[in-house]
């Protein structure tokens, strides 16, 4: 074969390798299969799809929830659709016609779901997302002992939080380089230019923010009375209570001259909410993670939590950024406000700046990564 000839044949082929390349990530698609979407999540797929404008991102989901009502921005590349405009194989066609790269499903709660991984189950990388706990329940060892007759069917892999999420997936049988960490994700963008901009000048003000559903999981009432008593009692001093949120609890709220009661707010909204406070609270009875904490760890604040916030492990360190609190026990919640309201501003400061680091563990940056991760795996 003369020069000409090779080189010719060579462009060629080529050309095949380029344009199959071209093809093939040009149509990389992305399927979500999702209970309850936040902004969170969707500030998480933007910046993957920043990063990889050649994907698309479809997600499927059940409708906002009027307690969390955030309204979605719709971007280049990114699909949302409503879970209930389908019916069960409405749906698994929608699935099948899309040929997903890979499936990515919340949990098991929903069957059409779980049918759509156990289709594509062999064929391309379906993830569990799991953010329950390992509490030892009856159901929990069922599923647990059963786990390779059902989840290992339908899931490759699980992304899950954070480490109390891990042990149970641990538990279920999937090894420890099938689990990754960080599903959930703050906007860390926007929270730290919050702090950039309304926290890292500001001057001490004194004020508690809560920002939770007005559910009683979220253990709003027992904050609101051990705040109330104290500060009925002078023990306070000039300390406020800011609560943003709105559910079902709104209209039986406690009403006190020192607790605000904002509403429910999106998160570009929060600014003028945050250049009034600097400790953040969170009460709840039951909160498997919580990524409010990650959003406002992010914006400098010292964290006072409950011992039942998953997203402690991640974003707390007891007496270094802030306090766990027994949120059943008003004796323990005032200790927490007391302990607050004794550190002078430059402590405060030292604290969030502590939170700030911890937030960091986990951005969009390394969940775009991790997703690129499972991608590389549908090759």
């Amino acid at each position: 074969m003369d020069s000409g000839c090779f080189l010719f044949s060579f462009r060629v082929y080529f050309f095949k390798i380029f344009a199959i390349y071209l093809f093939a990530i040009h149509f990389l698609k992305i399927l979500f299969l999702y209970t309850e979407i936040a902004a969170y999540l969707t500030s998480s797929v933007k910046y993957f799809l920043q990063k990889n404008p050649e994907a698309e991102v479809h997600i499927v989901r059940f409708p906002v929830n009027k307690e969390a009502p955030f309204v979605f921005d719709q971007t280049h590349n990114l699909f949302l659709y409503q879970r209930d405009e389908f019916t069960s194989m409405e749906l698994i066609d929608f699935a099948k016609s899309l040929q997903p790269d890979i499936v990515l499903c919340s949990g098991w709660v929903d069957k059409s779901y779980l049918k759509i991984c156990r289709y594509f189950h062999n064929t391309v990388p379906c993830i569990l997302i799991l953010d329950n706990h390992w509490s030892g329940n009856w159901k929990q060892w069922i599923l647990r002992i059963f786990s390779r007759f059902t989840l290992h069917r339908m899931f490759t892999e699980v992304w899950v939080p954070g480490l109390p999420q891990k042990e149970y997936a641990l538990k279920l049988g999937f090894k420890e380089k099938k689990i990754q960490i960080g599903f959930y994700c703050a906007d860390t963008t926007l929270y730290s230019k919050y702090y950039h901009k309304l926290k890292q000048t500001q001057t001490l003000n004194s004020n508690f923010l809560v920002v939770a559903r007005y559910i009683p999981a979220k253990g709003l009432e027992n904050l609101w009375n051990a705040f109330a008593e104290l500060k009925d009692k002078g023990e306070l001093k000039e300390w406020e209570l800011y609560c943003v949120g709105a559910g079902q609890d709104f209209e039986t709220r406690k009403i006190h001259p020192a607790i605000h009661h904002v509403g429910f707010k999106q998160p570009h909204e929060i600014g003028e909410i945050i250049e009034k406070t600097n400790v953040f609270v969170l009460p709840s009875l039951f909160e498997p993670w919580g990524v409010v904490v990650h959003e406002y760890a992010a914006a400098g604040y010292p964290m006072l939590l409950s011992k039942n916030v998953g997203a402690a492990s991640a974003f707390l360190i007891p007496n270094e950024n802030g306090y766990i609190f027994d949120p059943l026990s008003k004796e323990s919640i005032q200790e927490g406000l007391k302990k607050m309201t004794l550190l002078n501003s430059e402590k405060i400061n030292e604290m969030g700046q502590k939170s700030i680091l911890l937030s960091e563990t986990i951005s969009p940056e390394k969940w775009a990564q991790t997703l690129n991760n499972f991608v590389l795996k549908s090759k």
